[in-house]
């Protein structure tokens, strides 16, 4: 959502018009659920995505074609035919709102794009009714199930509110800058947490891969690791210089409350470091529970790049089971 509201902010600002296509709901057989989000700009082109196929075609033709007196609207699609009959073909269905955007929201957005994939909550909330938008806000609070999913609800007087998350608090503290980890930061930012590396090489810390961290902090892992207070939308993945380092961030670490706790390593230095934790007083049952390691799931990978796919899989896996706890 960052890119994306930092898109529209941008071409707002230089006066130009913009339709937000956003799915409001969806049933059957879809790539993509509510809040899935595409900007089409005025020259054509398109940043995000609605599910892609034919239902994205059709929708990124509406908003294009969208009539300039009209500043809202809601669609229904067939995700396989791209047909606003949904019924005429095999597939589910998606709803798509289109809203057209102008300079007046350009505060909004530059405002969204500052707070997306920061540690507070944050929320865009549209109110409609009767299919147009009557209201849209940024809060930092909202009635949701699942603070990280987007949500919509539908009134019994026909009054309908879509609240998407800004922040979805998912931070990820990366203990280490090696090899591995400059493969393991990208993926992971690509498919929406926010990296934070720590390592007190300052060459590798410094390299060109860790560009896609929301920071980089110049430290020994180990008195970070004893510094930091994770908790609650915390993610820690270990993977220092060498087996000792990892040894002591598991330890400090299985201190505090982080949400999850992965680290990288052969079975048998997991296994020296589960024995070294239990015989200082943690048990079985706590390091089966919180430590996940060796981290990744099994799919074989060998490659560093493999392997940062197996480590963002079974983070996205997490994720998905267990959302994403706001402070």
């Amino acid at each position: 959502m960052r890119q994306l509201s930092s898109v529209i902010a941008d071409r707002l600002a230089k006066g130009e018009r913009v339709v937000l296509a956003t799915v409001l709901e969806t049933s059957g057989s879809v790539p993509r659920g509510t809040g899935a989000a595409m900007a089409v700009l005025e020259t054509g082109e398109t940043v995000g995505t609605v599910g892609g196929g034919a239902a994205e075609l059709a929708a990124t033709a509406f908003a294009r074609e969208m009539p300039a007196g009209e500043d809202s609207a809601v669609r229904q699609y067939n995700s396989m035919s791209g047909n606003r009959a949904p019924e005429a073909a095999c597939g589910g269905t998606v709803t798509i709102l289109f809203q057209r955007l102008g300079a007046p929201e350009a505060p909004l957005f530059a405002r969204a794009a500052a707070v997306a994939g920061g540690r507070e909550p944050a929320f865009l909330v549209r109110r409609l009714r009767q299919g147009r938008v009557t209201a849209m806000e940024l809060t930092d609070c909202a009635d949701l199930a699942d603070p990280a999913r987007a949500g919509y609800a539908v009134s019994a007087d026909g009054s309908a509110v879509l609240t998407e998350p800004l922040a979805a608090a998912a931070q990820v503290y990366l203990f280490g800058a090696g090899h591995v980890a400059q493969r393991v930061a990208p993926e992971l930012a690509r498919v929406g947490f926010c990296v934070t590396v720590i390592d007190a090489r300052e060459k590798l810390l410094m390299a060109a891969c860790f560009d896609c961290a929301r920071a980089r902090i110049l430290a020994d892992p180990v008195e970070t690791a004893a510094q930091l207070s994770l908790g609650a939308g915390d993610y820690a993945v270990v993977m220092a210089s060498n087996h000792e380092t990892d040894f002591r961030i598991l330890e400090q670490l299985l201190r505090q409350q982080p949400t999850y706790i992965g680290c990288i390593g052969s079975r048998q230095k997991i296994a020296m470091a589960k024995q070294r934790l239990v015989e200082q007083g943690v048990s079985n049952e706590q390091f089966e529970q919180r430590v996940h390691a060796p981290i990744g799931l099994p799919i074989r990978a060998e490659t560093p790049e493999e392997i940062a796919v197996s480590i963002a899989a079974e983070m996205i896996l997490f994720r998905a089971e267990h959302g994403n706890p706001v402070r």
